[in-house]
């Protein structure tokens, strides 16, 4: 059984501008222009959901990602040796790391 989690977090923020309204669709131009530009903004509200594998897979493919992003296949289910690959990446970094400090 994994312990993977999976979670949908929806923000909303909040644009003010003059003279003509933020046009933006990419995160990046929209913190530019709040933080750099002509335009003030605020993050008003934010959601956290958790999603089950079948709903995360869903929503992956709504955002143009494959589900295998997060180890899945196309019916949310985690594939074959994502857990075995996972865990030896995991214990190969930690190893990694070990051996650095020392």
């Amino acid at each position: 059984m994994s312990k993977k989690q999976y979670f949908k977090t929806t923000y909303t923020v909040v644009v003010l501008t003059e003279d003509i309204p933020l046009e933006y669709n990419n995160l990046g131009d929209i913190y530019q222009a709040i933080s750099e530009g002509d335009a003030s903004g605020e993050i008003t509200d934010e959601k956290s959901v958790k999603l089950t594998g079948p709903e995360c897979a869903k929503a992956l493919k709504a955002q143009g990602s494959d589900p295998e992003f997060f180890g899945l296949d196309e019916h949310g289910e985690l594939l074959d040796c994502y857990e075995q690959c996972y865990d030896d990446t995991l214990e190969s970094n930690i190893d990694d790391d070990l051996q650095l400090l020392t």
